[in-house]
């Protein structure tokens, strides 16, 4: 599988990423390969983004809200919401961070993204979601599974 990747066949390459990944395969050669394998021309985007988001939370943990701030802003419009979905998987604080900046960029929150839930946050968010009509989705928090689901919707939508 490894040689026909190597060769330029997208579907090895994404499937050796996938095998990777669901085997938990997180060990210093499995990630250097899953680097080497998403940064190949043939893997598509928005596998690229994801795989990217998991590698980077594999590799360092702690630097995860950083890198995956990188990875969220040069992602397509159209893997925004998935790639956005999936770091509230991996890093609660990541994804606050980032739900912050994306509202800071539209007027709905005044400071930096810090990844803490603070209050100015819940408003911001709670104004946001009201402005985007979905206040139900959001109404049991904004880190409940449906709030998640339906904010990283509505961020991805210019």
């Amino acid at each position: 599988m490894t040689a026909r990747a190597d060769e330029g066949d997208q579907w090895a390459a994404e499937t050796l990423l996938y095998f990777y990944r669901a085997r938990d395969m997180n060990g210093m050669d499995a990630l250097a390969e899953r680097k080497r394998l998403v940064a190949m021309p043939e893997v598509r985007a928005r596998i690229a983004t994801m795989e990217g988001l998991y590698i980077a939370y594999a590799d360092d943990p702690g630097s995860f809200g950083e890198v995956s701030a990188g990875i969220l802003d040069t992602a397509r419009p159209e893997d925004f919401a998935a790639a956005l979905r999936a770091t509230a998987r991996l890093d609660r604080n990541a994804y606050v961070r980032a739900v912050q900046n994306q509202l800071r960029a539209r007027g709905y929150y005044g400071s930096r993204g810090s990844g803490r839930l603070t209050q100015p946050t819940i408003y911001a968010i709670n104004r946001f979601c009201r402005d985007k009509g979905i206040e139900d989705a959001c109404f049991h928090g904004p880190l409940a599974s449906k709030a998640i689901r339906a904010i990283a919707g509505a961020l991805g939508t210019p």
